[in-house]
């Protein structure tokens, strides 16, 4: 048997001058635990939580399940609502770009229900072959894993899970050295979240908005400088003692002045404080700093609701460059889900080939004239299936409704153009569908006549 190589911890990770445990107004983050810091970084910000939601709700917008045996799809159609499938896989995603990994417990091995809850990230470690954690390592931990230890060294507390017990997924998790939850160095086991790249500029933008609305408090809603030229003379005479003492009387007098109050008086003039010329380059380098955070995220000013300054063709470029990212993404999404779920509900079932997968909805799939999809339809280079779905149907025609032709007679524009849902397209030369179907070649002539009159790609 080939003996494993180990990984040598050489050169040490990056690490920061200081760890903050203070950023902002917020306190007590956890520089120990880099799973309960990604949760608390996310959501210290909307321009951090957003964009992560966004994502999940995009790449998770529409899905499908495709096989070549109907009864297996609508078993899988029925089981997916009845587990809620759509919010769990949109959980998965958020859960993935946030913290690098996803790791679920599986709740339920019946097929009917099998079912999978997501466990916390930062009470999970994750171990390979040949790992004593009694004895420790001086090694870098790598694959291959052999189990998950749920709230590692608690006493009654600590539980171990097999790899076949748990639903795990990684995103990029060889880009560098991560450190678990016990301090340890890893390779190849978690994966690297979206927000490490961040991190220090999230901490700058947090510590400029609350400077800055520190700033405006205490400056910014009229506040005033009350200045008492009557006092000048004591100033000028040295006595600095009794201009002390009537400028204490008089604070307390202006010290009962409330919002709105007019002040009266003889022998001092009132200024205004404002935030005009103090820093006028914070906005811009707050705004700075959110580009900075919302290209880590896949986003864009336009994304994140500031038009201002874009152009269609900029904006369309962005986005259209966004969605190549995300649907990379979204492939590593269907692997996961695939491998992990769907592959192990049909292992549930023994004897049954493995005949069904998942599909996402293309992101960056364009949009499609009904007139388009109704000539494709008829030609052949769809199916009836597929033309349903993109019009906004149901996959499958429900037989129990009555439709417009069996009931009146009556052909609408714009419907089926199979004639699937009772309806027939409009007649063309004066022939009906049923007229100009009479000469259709043979299946063989039928094929080469549409392979002829598709569309080059």
């Amino acid at each position: 048997m080939k003996k494993q190589k180990k990984l040598v911890a050489g050169v040490a990770g990056i690490e920061r001058r200081t760890d903050r445990t203070e950023v902002g107004p917020f306190k007590n983050l956890d520089q120990k635990n880099k799973f309960k810091l990604t949760q608390q970084l996310s959501l210290m910000s909307p321009h951090i939580f957003i964009p992560i939601l966004k994502m999940s709700l995009t790449i998770i917008k529409g899905f499908r399940f495709t096989s070549t045996n109907p009864a297996k799809q609508e078993e899988y159609e029925t089981w997916a609502k009845t587990i809620g499938l759509r919010n769990k896989i949109q959980m998965l995603v958020y859960m993935l770009c946030r913290d690098g990994t996803y790791i679920a417990t599986i709740t339920n091995t019946s097929p009917e229900l099998f079912d999978f809850e997501p466990a916390l990230m930062q009470n999970i470690s994750i171990l390979p072959e040949g790992y004593d954690p009694n004895k420790g390592s001086s090694v870098i931990l790598a694959p291959p894993i052999e189990k998950f230890v749920i709230n590692e060294g608690i006493q009654d507390a600590e539980e171990e899970k097999s790899r076949e017990e748990i639903v795990y997924g990684v995103l990029y998790p060889r880009t560098g050295i991560i450190k678990d939850t016990k301090g340890r160095e890893t390779y190849g086991l978690y994966g690297q979240s979206m927000l490490d790249s961040i991190e220090d500029v999230l901490y700058k933008y947090l510590d400029v908005i609350e400077g800055y609305s520190a700033y405006i408090h205490k400056y910014g809603y009229g506040r005033l400088a009350i200045l008492y030229d009557a006092l000048e003379e004591f100033i000028k005479e040295g006595d600095i003692d009794s201009a002390i003492e009537a400028l204490d009387k008089l604070s307390e007098e202006h010290a009962t002045i409330e919002e709105n109050e007019d002040i009266i008086g003889a022998g001092f003039k009132i200024q205004e404080l404002n935030t005009g010329g103090s820093n006028p380059n914070v906005t811009q380098w707050k705004e700075s700093l959110e580009k900075d955070i919302q290209i880590g995220l896949l986003q864009a000013p336009l994304t994140m609701g500031r038009a201002e300054g874009t152009t269609f063709a900029s904006g369309y470029i962005s986005e259209e460059d966004r969605m190549v990212a995300l649907e990379g993404i979204q492939n590593i999404v269907t692997d996961i889900v695939n491998n992990e779920i769907i592959r192990r509900r049909e292992n549930l079932q023994p004897g049954q080939p493995l005949e069904i997968e998942i599909e996402f909805e293309e992101l960056s799939k364009p949009k499609v004239e009904i007139k388009d999809l109704n000539e494709a339809c008829a030609n052949g280079w769809i199916s009836i299936e597929e033309w349903r779905r993109r019009t906004g149907f149901p996959a499958k025609r429900n037989e129990s409704e009555t439709y417009m032709q069996q009931a009146t007679g009556q052909v609408p524009e714009g419907g089926d153009p199979t004639g699937e849902s009772g309806t027939k397209p409009k007649a063309q030369n004066g022939k009906t569908s049923e007229e100009s179907t009479k000469n259709v070649p043979s299946a063989p002539e039928n094929q080469k006549s549409l392979n002829n009159s598709r569309p080059n790609k």
